[in-house]
């Protein structure tokens, strides 16, 4: 065999094991789901935010059918404690929402706990990619993808850790990076 030949046999045979693994063959691409400005307050109306995911972002919509998996998911904004008591800020799932829950109590029985961010006395957060995906826990992540996976219908909460709390956030917004394979999803 010559040289030329051996060189492209083993080019051919890695090219072909490359592909076979999909290495080649999945993007990602991201999808927001937006929250605005949140005030989360003890007593007051809990904030919740309605997804629709099929209905509200194209880019899901157009790539729902070649999912493959989640890539990391994220949680931007500003966050600020606005108590002189340090607090977790959290934010929960729950999937199938019939009617919106009303007590923190009912959020935390039906819900799961996706990202908790610690807020010491008056402390205010900017979060970016590089500090608050550690922030999701891998329940959340799960259920991010279950979620994904299914009809992509859920609710998110926004609640304190503490009996009394007074959390704000500004532009926050909930990134997902989702892996897409073009032939569909294995």
């Amino acid at each position: 065999m010559t040289r030329q030949r051996i060189v492209a046999t083993l080019a051919g045979l890695s090219l072909a094991a490359i592909l076979s693994n999909g290495c080649f063959l999945q993007t990602v691409k991201l999808v927001s789901i937006d929250l605005g400005n949140v005030s989360a307050v003890n007593g007051a109306t809990l904030y919740s935010r309605y997804v629709d995911l099929e209905a509200e972002n194209s880019t899901y919509r157009d790539n729902k059918d070649k999912f493959s998996n989640v890539e990391d998911v994220a949680v931007l904004g500003t966050f600020k404690n606005n108590l002189g008591t340090g607090v977790n800020a959290e934010v929960w799932i729950v999937r199938n929402p019939s009617t919106p829950l009303t007590t923190e109590a009912s959020v935390r029985s039906a819900g799961t706990l996706v990202w908790s961010l610690t807020l010491g006395p008056n402390e205010s957060k900017s979060l970016h990619w590089d500090n608050a995906a550690d922030l999701f826990n891998d329940a959340g992540k799960d259920a991010v993808k279950d979620e994904l996976e299914g009809d992509a219908v859920f609710t998110l909460y926004v609640i304190g850790s503490t009996g009394t709390y007074d959390v704000t956030a500004t532009n926050a917004s909930v990134a997902v990076v989702i892996g897409i394979d073009p032939f569909g999803a294995p």
